[in-house]
C-alpha cells in the first residue's frame, strides 16, 4: 500500500521544519522508504512569524525536486503552503497570488486553537467561494469545534484532516479517542504527517497500520491515498 501526504515542512530553512539541506533529504529518503509516493510541501505562511519568500521557496523546492527525481522517480511532488488564518481571507488567496497546492485548486489552512466556529466557517465559506478546495489542517486541535461542528463543515465542502501522532495518540488519549470517533463516523478525509522532523514518517506508517487493524484495508486507503490523490487533481470548466 502506497501513502499520500498533502501536508509537510519538509523544505528546509523556510519555517520550523527541516533546519538544513541534509535534514530534507534524510525527510525525503524516510518517506519513500514508509511507502509515500505523494507529498506535498506545505511550509507555514504567518506573516506575523514567519517571513515567507515565494523565491527561496521554489528555490529549495526545485533542489528537493532534484534530489528526488534521480532517487525517486516514481515520488510525486507538489508545492504549497500551509496558510495560518486568524479571520476572514488572506489578501494573496483572494488576489490568488500563493498558497494553492500546485495542479490543483487546494489551499491548506490552518487556525488558531482557540478559533470559533462561526470564524472558521465564514473563512472557508469565503475561501471556497473563490473556488478553492479548502483542506483543514488537524481539525482535532481547535478547542472550540466539536464534532458535530466538523461533521457541518465537513457536510459544506471542507476536507478534515487529521494528524498522524494524533491517530496513534502521541498527542495524548483524549485526542487519539475523538479522532478515532471521527474517523468511525467517517468525518475524517485524510490522515497527514505534518511532518517537522525525521521520525514523522514512520508515524504515518504506524497509523496507517493502525486505521488499516481497527478501521479495516478500505478506509486506510481512503485516508491514506485515495482521497488525498483526488484532491489534489485540478478540477477545470
Amino acid at each position: 500500500m502506497y501513502l499520500a501526504d498533502v501536508h509537510s515542512h519538509i523544505l528546509y530553512g523556510v519555517d520550523d521544519g527541516a533546519e538544513k539541506e541534509s535534514v530534507m533529504f534524510k525527510m525525503l529518503d524516510e518517506a519513500y522508504l514508509c511507502g509515500v509516493r505523494v507529498l506535498c510541501a506545505t511550509p507555514h505562511y504567518n506573516p506575523e512569524f514567519f517571513k515567507n519568500d515565494p523565491e527561496i521557496e521554489n528555490r529549495i523546492y526545485e533542489i528537493l525536486k532534484g534530489y528526488a527525481k534521480k532517487k525517486y522517480p516514481d515520488l510525486e511532488l507538489h508545492k504549497g503552503n500551509e496558510v495560518f488564518v486568524f479571520t476572514g481571507i488572506p489578501s494573496f488567496i483572494s488576489e490568488k497570488n500563493g498558497g494553492i497546492i500546485s495542479d490543483s485548486n487546494g489551499v491548506l489552512i490552518e487556525f488558531s486553537e482557540d478559533i470559533t466556529y462561526r470564524d472558521a466557517a465564514e473563512t472557508i465559506c469565503g475561501v471556497m467561494s473563490l473556488g478553492y478546495k479548502v483542506i483543514l489542517a488537524h481539525v482535532e486541535r481547535y478547542k472550540n469545534i466539536s464534532k458535530d461542528k466538523i461533521n457541518d463543515m465537513k457536510r459544506n465542502g471542507a476536507i478534515i484532516t487529521v494528524n498522524a501522532e494524533s491517530v496513534i495518540g502521541k498527542n495524548g488519549w483524549k485526542i487519539k479517542r475523538f479522532v478515532r470517533k471521527l474517523i468511525k463516523q467517517s468525518l475524517v478525509d485524510i490522515v497527514s504527517s505534518d511532518a517537522h522532523i525525521p521520525g514523522a514518517y514512520e508515524n504515518l506508517l504506524r497509523s496507517y497500520r493502525y486505521i488499516q487493524k481497527k478501521c479495516g484495508d478500505t478506509v486506510a486507503e481512503q485516508l491514506f491515498w485515495t482521497n488525498a490523490n483526488s484532491i489534489l487533481k485540478k478540477e477545470t470548466g
